[in-house]
């Protein structure tokens, strides 16, 4: 088996609780988004940015504002919770194409590509992560722009804990044939 093939076999998603300082670096970001401009695209523009999110009170304010006026303390205190999971934290955001449904379809295939290259560079360089869904902001203030672009996730990252789970490396059958 070759250290690629390896390398994919073993990557698994590391959620926060398994994760510890430090965080990828700009060395290690600029290399993992090097390598998720790799991925196939059909689009003459690539469809897909990363934004690392250095300040986690305003992303926290975002997900605050999410919440109805009524809404408790402690619902306050969850939803700001999610803006300080893991070290590092990278939100993945998708140009949008409506009005091409072919190239909207090219172009999402081509941010999962992206995606996964940026967690096997991530990987490569002795680091961990996980892909949590992101929710719409109606006012993301600047994060992304949502008449143009969809925020489909974030990125949690850091140092993989020495108890984090390993993954499951057991051969599959074939999906299908026709």
């Amino acid at each position: 088996m070759s250290s690629l093939h390896n390398l994919i076999m073993h990557r698994t998603s590391t959620g926060a609780k398994y994760l510890t300082e430090p965080a990828p670096g700009e060395a290690e970001l600029t290399r993992a988004v090097t390598c998720a401009m790799r991925a196939p695209c059909h689009d003459a523009e690539f469809p897909v940015r990363f934004v690392r999110i250095d300040s986690r009170e305003r992303l926290a304010d975002l997900f605050e504002a999410r919440l109805p006026a009524e809404a408790t303390p402690e619902e306050r205190a969850k939803a700001r919770s999610k803006a300080t999971k893991g070290p590092g934290l990278i939100a993945l955001v998708i140009r949008r194409t409506a009005d091409n449904a072919r190239l909207e379809r090219e172009n999402l295939m081509t941010a999962g590509a992206a995606l996964m290259n940026f967690l096997l560079s991530l990987e490569a360089d002795g680091f961990a992560a996980k892909t949590v869904s992101a929710p719409e902001f109606a006012d993301p203030k600047g994060l992304y722009d949502p008449a143009t672009e969809l925020l489909p996730a974030f990125i949690l990252c850091g140092t993989p804990r020495e108890d984090r789970p390993e993954a499951d490396v057991d051969e599959v059958d074939w999906i299908g044939h026709w």
